[in-house]
């Protein structure tokens, strides 16, 4: 049986519920423009850029794998290329995830001067704090 873009993770999937919640984020699709997928990193270009890693580094069938997948169905729209990050491989998972970077908007007005550890230190304070990606 051949794989397709269209399997997903379950809703009840432990990172489920935060992907897609950031999903419903995007307030508007735009077209990919570019993208790549290499054994540590993936990019994609569509309104901005978005960038993730690979952790772990998925094997070389793996990743041609998923490259095979993606020449067959590459999706036109960022939003149904981040609809990837849901799926259970490694790679597509990441290029999912990297499309969803490159659609979310920044909102100028609520950035604030000052150092990403700091933040963590005074916001974490006393807590258990985890950071997903970097």
């Amino acid at each position: 049986m051949q794989a397709s873009l269209d399997e997903t993770l379950p809703p009840s999937a432990p990172t489920g519920g935060v992907l897609r919640h950031l999903l419903a984020a995007v307030r508007e699709d735009a077209p990919v423009r570019d993208l790549a997928l290499g054994p540590r990193a993936a990019a994609v270009w569509t309104r901005g850029l978005g960038v993730t890693s690979l952790c772990p580094q998925p094997a070389a069938a793996a990743l041609e794998q998923a490259r095979e997948l993606l020449a067959r169905e590459r999706p036109a729209s960022g939003l149904a290329l981040a609809a990837l990050a849901t799926r259970p491989e490694p790679a597509l998972a990441a290029l999912g995830v990297a499309a969803l970077n490159s659609l979310l908007e920044v909102e100028p007005a609520r950035l604030v001067p000052g150092s990403g550890q700091s933040l963590l230190a005074q916001l974490g304070a006393d807590r258990d704090v985890t950071v997903v990606g970097h």
